[in-house]
């Protein structure tokens, strides 16, 4: 019984987590896929979704379905918008591989659309606190 317990409470907590990291939106450092060739680190906090000004700036969405959307949304229509979209994979309870397959920015900028198939990496999962993540790329 101890036996099956133990190997169980891995899979428990990986479930956990997953559940949590798809369970709100997400602030994040950085648009993934602005920059695909020097990526070392993301920093996540969760967000407070009561608060009514929780949608402004670098957002990411993990769902269920191994999709994820990062954006970046402004007040005002004065920016420049980046956004991008792709897939996720936890490998284990510390580890998620981020795929990206479209970047977009417009705005006050130039405007890009690429779609792609980049494997960003493989990051280790730090949680610092319950509200705060960090994803550090996992050398490969």
């Amino acid at each position: 019984m101890k036996l099956i317990i133990l190997i169980l409470i891995p899979f428990i907590w990986l479930n956990g987590f997953s559940q949590n990291l798809q369970s709100n939106p997400w602030r994040i450092d950085k648009i993934i896929g602005r920059d695909t060739s020097n990526v070392q680190e993301f920093t996540l906090q969760k967000i407070d979704t009561i608060n009514k000004w929780w949608m402004w700036g670098n957002t990411i969405e993990f769902f269920p379905n191994g999709n994820f959307l990062c954006r970046y949304s402004a007040k005002c229509g004065n920016d420049c918008f980046p956004s991008s979209n792709g897939n996720y994979k936890l490998s284990d309870s510390t580890h998620i591989t981020i795929f990206l397959k479209e970047y977009n920015q417009r705005g006050e900028c130039e405007n890009i659309h690429r779609i792609t198939d980049d494997t960003i990496g493989t990051f280790v999962i730090v949680r610092k606190d319950k509200s705060n993540i960090r994803l550090i790329r996992q050398n490969e």
